[in-house]
């Protein structure tokens, strides 16, 4: 059970700065989810009712959760990319509201959760096709609020990267860590933290802090030439920066922390930002 309610931003309350360009995401994405599915259709029986890194959940229970949630961003974006975001998840409880809804949908045959997983897999990826130009900055819903469209189907790849993840490690199949895929899920979970960590100015963040802005720049080993530059304040930009960044270590080790994965505090971390993961780390 988490620790602090989700922070969530609806409208223009949000100040929001994240990579781009759309392209960047969304095909990254698709590879994922076919490379996904391939793994998935490869399981048997045994490995499907296996324990996953989800607490109480099988492969069957997380295919659930991505297939309800594929049917949420379908509508979020389809709907936000023509103009009309909505507001689905107002109040949505990261660690509640998930396996409810799953747990509503859910079927016990490998075969029926893997046809439906592909049939909402397709309608999602029609919605994506379907956004053009500058309909990609235009507000869409998610979990922490209204983003623009492309942040939105970041945190779709984001969540669906991870359960990937969940469901394939256990089984002792080491899931294929491409460099674009691995630097959206990174820049990403830095969004999330930031927004979540507590902004200036904010009386309804999840946790007290930071009392004043900070500007962060750090790298990985798994990209050492290039830069995320991290700003907290009234709002929150997470960009790629062409200045030299701390070294902080792995990349798959600070999504893996901040999503619980793992309670292994992220090594050389800068201070601030350090304490602004650890709050946003309440939510889940």
């Amino acid at each position: 059970m988490a620790a602090g309610p989700l922070r969530q931003f609806y409208g223009s309350q949000l100040d929001l700065v994240a990579p781009g360009p759309p392209e960047a995401v969304s095909e990254p994405w698709a590879r994922h989810r076919t490379r996904f599915l391939s793994a998935l259709a490869d399981l048997d029986d045994q490995q499907w009712s296996g324990t996953t890194r989800c607490e109480d959940w099988d492969a069957i229970d997380v295919l659930w959760h991505l297939i309800t949630a594929d049917q949420f961003w379908t509508a979020a974006i389809s709907s936000g990319a023509a103009g009309n975001p909505t507001m689905f998840l107002a109040d949505f409880d990261p660690t509640t509201t998930p396996g409810a809804i799953s747990a509503a949908a859910r079927r016990d045959s490998p075969s029926e959760t893997l046809a439906a997983m592909e049939e909402v897999d397709e309608a999602f990826r029609a919605a994506v096709g379907s956004v053009e130009g500058d309909r990609w900055e235009l507000p869409a819903e998610s979990p922490i609020g209204h983003v623009p469209v492309r942040l939105a189907l970041a945190h779709a790849f984001w969540d669906s990267w991870l359960h990937e993840r969940d469901i394939l490690l256990p089984l002792g199949i080491e899931p294929v860590v491409e460099p674009d895929e691995l630097w959206n899920a990174t820049w990403y979970s830095l969004v999330a933290a930031a927004a979540e960590g507590g902004l200036i100015g904010d009386d309804g963040a999840v946790a007290d802090g930071p009392h004043e802005p900070f500007r962060v720049r750090v790298s990985f080993d798994e990209f050492p030439t290039r830069t995320l530059e991290v700003a907290v304040g009234a709002g929150v930009s997470v960009t790629e920066d062409d200045g030299e960044g701390e070294a902080v270590g792995s990349a798959v080790a600070l999504v893996e922390y901040f999503t619980g994965r793992t309670d292994q505090p992220v090594d050389g971390l800068p201070d601030e930002l350090a304490a602004h993961l650890d709050r946003a780390r309440q939510i889940l």
